[in-house]
């Protein structure tokens, strides 16, 4: 590409029409990317535009609202959040999953965040929904949902997609029951057969903040069944600073019939349910074999748990994916994406103690 001194004039669309040969307008439309059969224009003048747009170092910048009167589309996506904390996550890595993909059709990404009250009364919704301003919206909220939510966002013209969220359709979640299923299944192989399930983020007998707080129950409670063993429970809502203590406690009160293995909702359980049980006089994972649902791939000290991990990636891309293709189709409404978890550092899983003791080679005697 040309690089034009400092001194020299900026170089212009007519600048870039005169080098090929043809009107300022036709410049245009060529780098906008629209159909060039529509204009009389060949694709190979096409492509002469686009070269010689970069032979002479022209930086195009269309018009938005020139654009939007002549296609309807703003290229943009908005990605909706509540300003109360905790509603919804914005991780780095599904971030990155929605902008990468966004950004191989040129399209943008704007954040908007809105009180509860407003996201629940569709005559309060701001301009920029009510009017389209967006192409389309990707909902980054799901712990209780407010009621008259879903109602308001199914009154909007512009298309909506849920991400880690259940709903019967327009979503992208992740398949936490078949993950929970799948790691209580290789532990019962490695021969666990007493396997605890522990979750200290959500209170027993109560309907869970999240989908995730019944669904990895539901499949630890699955693979137990299913391998005619008794699911052994352990769910409070424990402050974080209370935790490693209330685990301990659990232990020790249980230490004729501890489990020789656990299975915990999310790594904060798991490291709190592992210092508790150093604490308790355990050892690990000689005594009591952990692993859990993460984030991220476990770090550092806690390299070795084995883990069922969110691939956020993922989910940023297929929920992006999802609205780009409800975009294309308007009112149409495809079935949710589930996605898989990875599972990592299975090779850490072990055999329960005694099962590793009963496996060794008995010593000849002189």
């Amino acid at each position: 590409m040309a690089n034009p001194s400092a001194n020299s004039d900026p170089v212009t669309l007519e600048d870039v029409a005169r080098r090929v040969g043809v009107s300022a307008r036709t410049v245009r439309r060529a780098l906008d990317g629209g159909r060039v059969a529509a204009w009389d224009c060949t694709a190979r003048r096409e492509e002469a535009i686009r070269r010689a747009a970069e032979e002479l170092g022209y930086v195009y910048r269309p018009n938005a609202a020139a654009r939007t009167m002549t296609t309807g589309r703003f290229n943009s996506v908005s990605l909706l959040m509540s300003t109360r904390a905790g509603q919804g996550l914005l991780i780095q890595e599904m971030l990155d999953g929605i902008c990468d993909e966004l950004e191989e059709w040129n399209l943008h990404l704007s954040l908007i965040r809105l009180p509860d009250r407003q996201l629940t009364d569709a005559d309060s919704l701001p301009k920029v929904f009510r009017e389209g301003m967006t192409d389309g919206l990707l909902i980054d909220y799901f712990n209780e949902i407010p009621a008259g939510m879903e109602a308001a966002m199914n009154s909007l013209d512009i298309p909506t997609v849920w991400i880690n969220s259940q709903h019967p359709a327009d979503c992208a979640y992740f398949a936490d029951a078949g993950a929970a299923r799948r790691a209580v299944e290789e532990m019962i192989k490695a021969g666990h057969r007493r396997i605890l399930y522990a979750d200290f983020s959500n209170p027993a007998g109560q309907t869970p903040r999240h989908y995730t707080g019944t669904e990895r129950r539901r499949g630890y409670e699955q693979a137990m069944t299913a391998a005619g063993l008794k699911p052994l429970i352990l769910q409070e809502n424990v402050p974080h600073l209370n935790r490693v203590a209330f685990a301990r406690d659990w232990l020790c009160q249980h230490r004729q019939s501890l489990p020789t293995a656990a299975f915990c909702y999310h790594i904060s359980s798991a490291i709190s349910l592992r210092e508790g049980a150093r604490d308790a006089g355990l050892r690990l994972p000689d005594d009591l074999q952990v692993a859990c649902f993460a984030d991220r791939i476990p770090d550092l000290a806690y390299a070795e748990i084995p883990a069922m991990v969110n691939p956020w990636h993922d989910l940023g891309r297929a929920a992006a994916r999802l609205l780009l293709a409800k975009i294309a189709a308007p009112g149409t409404h495809p079935a949710p994406v589930i996605l898989p978890f990875t599972w990592v550092n299975a090779d850490r899983l072990r055999p329960p103690a005694n099962a590793r003791k009963a496996a060794r080679p008995a010593h000849a005697t002189l």
